[in-house]
């Protein structure tokens, strides 16, 4: 899928002087956790953003021109108080956004990155090694609700979990076997 850039982007580009940089942002329910791939501190759309560098990497994103449900992994290596995150809260199903910005010759972001993968946190894989901690992050394209299994079925047992009194699912084999005349 091409994307269109904007003309200070591609005024940045053709001067030689412009460095990409991702910019992921996982929202927990504790607050935002923002990140990018560059070092430092930076600002960005009225918010801080932390450098992590090369320990932050993002598995290649696929896009594709059918309906089909693509994920996507970002890589970090982060600390110890971080897998707190990972362990203590209830993430799943919660937004998670990355983009693709540049950088100009005095590091500051330049205008409208875009979302090159928008989702929903999944998984939290960890690893630990001494003080270091491994994290993989699955986030899943919002397509992956057509590919579940619907949460409901028409049984009465269901009906009745949501309308006590409902007795229609009951009356279905009279009705299957009603004959109606017609004049």
């Amino acid at each position: 899928m091409s994307r269109d850039l904007t003309p200070a982007i591609e005024t940045e580009i053709e001067s030689g002087q412009t460095s990409p940089i991702l910019l992921v942002k996982a929202e927990f329910d504790s607050g935002d956790v923002r990140l990018h791939s560059g070092l430092g501190n930076l600002s960005w759309n009225g918010e801080a953003w932390t450098g992590a560098g090369q320990l932050l990497t993002v598995d290649e994103i696929e896009e594709v021109a059918d309906a089909i449900s693509r994920g996507a992994t970002v890589q970090l290596n982060g600390t110890a108080s971080m897998l707190s995150l990972a362990y203590n809260e209830d993430y799943q199903g919660r937004p998670c956004t990355v983009w693709l910005g540049f950088l100009d010759a005095s590091h500051a972001v330049i205008a409208d990155p875009f979302v090159l993968f928008k989702g929903f946190m999944d998984v939290i894989d960890d690893e630990e090694s001494g003080d270091d901690v491994y994290f993989q992050l699955r986030v899943e394209n919002a397509l992956v609700a057509l590919e579940k299994a619907p949460e409901r079925t028409c049984t009465d047992e269901d009906q009745r979990e949501l309308f006590s009194d409902d007795t229609f699912f009951i009356q279905i084999p009279d009705i299957v076997n009603l004959e109606v005349e017609l004049e």
